[in-house]
């Protein structure tokens, strides 16, 4: 909405250091994961894709969120709760996965 592509939605000013933060750091993460193709772990559930930029990171973490959020929240905790946050609703109570 702002004109970047950067994985930063529309957010409050007031949550924007949070938000990245902890995106930021899962997909640096990630990226690294995937350029050394080992150690996986809970990096696994959002696949190489996620680690194509900021933006897909985003989009793939968006449909965890929805599709198997309680996976989402038992690997990442923090991100959960942040896009918990920013779509104002807790998918746990809404998908048996």
């Amino acid at each position: 909405m702002d004109g970047e592509i950067d994985g930063v939605p529309p957010i409050k000013k007031s949550k924007y250091d949070e938000w990245t933060n902890i995106l930021f750091h899962d997909y640096k993460k990630l990226s690294t994961v995937v350029a050394k193709n080992r150690d996986w772990g809970k990096y696994k559930l959002l696949g190489s894709y996620a680690s194509t930029n900021e933006a897909e990171f985003f989009a793939v973490v968006s449909e965890r969120f929805f599709e198997t959020p309680q996976s989402l929240k038992k690997h990442f905790p923090e991100l959960y709760n942040e896009l918990k946050s920013f779509y104002n609703i807790d998918t746990t109570n809404l998908v048996n996965n």
